[in-house]
């Protein structure tokens, strides 16, 4: 198949293709994670000190030659303005080291590449690249308690809202060479409640999140479901 991505450069595209069978694959990972937090209260809407490091090392085993993969990411924990307030940085960056090399039926070169594990800025799907990073600013903080019950099926807790902002960094790799760097960023905010269902006895979260992308100046949404087992 051939996809295609259009970068923030102006009239500019990349173009690449990738056999359906490549998206499947067999790697050994090593990891190493460290972390350190501190809650001020139970009701606090994250943690409000704290510090989490994590190290990935991926390599292809098996038949197909996917290259190798190293992955960091480094979380501050900070409090907010407000008592239970909170604010999360997140610094993700990878580099990749391509696999065999690869010629299609039509004389197209490329190198076999692992999927990435840098996420994209909300509201983003990800480039093709050897080396990526996002930086992640995200501001939390309740906003109502409405104490709202309906009979036995559900009860409301409290309302949240977080502000995020996202950058997203790629060197994009069309298959064979790179082609430039592309910085992308995107605005988001988050709403969601905590909310416990029938007889469940944890904390289900229900909202939605609205993105805004600059590169297209439309809005994005995104129903958010999560289930909080601590």
């Amino acid at each position: 198949m051939t996809q295609t991505e259009t970068t923030t450069e102006p009239n500019r595209v990349i173009r690449y293709e990738m056999p359906s069978s490549d998206l499947q694959y067999a790697c050994a990972t090593a990891g190493l994670s460290a972390h350190m937090v501190r809650r001020a209260a139970a009701n606090d809407l994250g943690y409000r000190w704290g510090i989490s490091v994590m190290a990935l090392y991926d390599k292809s085993i098996g038949r197909d030659n996917y290259g190798e993969l190293l992955f960091g990411q480094l979380r501050l924990y900070l409090p907010g303005i407000a008592p239970r307030h909170q604010m999360t940085l997140t610094a993700q960056g990878q580099t990749k080291m391509p696999g065999a090399s690869i010629e299609t039926v039509s004389g197209y070169h490329y190198n076999l590449m692992m999927t990435n594990r840098v996420a994209a800025p909300y509201g983003l799907s990800k480039l093709p690249n050897k080396w990526s990073a996002l930086l992640r600013a995200t501001y939390g903080m309740p906003i109502a308690d409405p104490d709202w019950q309906w009979g036995p099926v559900a009860y409301i807790k409290r309302i949240n809202f977080r502000a995020i902002g996202d950058l997203g960094i790629n060197r994009i790799w069309t298959g064979n060479a790179t082609a430039g760097l592309s910085h992308r960023w995107t605005a988001s905010g988050e709403l969601w409640a905590e909310t416990r269902l029938a007889t469940l006895p944890y904390v289900v979260n229900i909202g939605c999140r609205v993105t805004y992308r600059p590169e297209t100046k439309d809005v994005w949404s995104a129903l958010l479901l999560s289930v909080a087992f601590q």
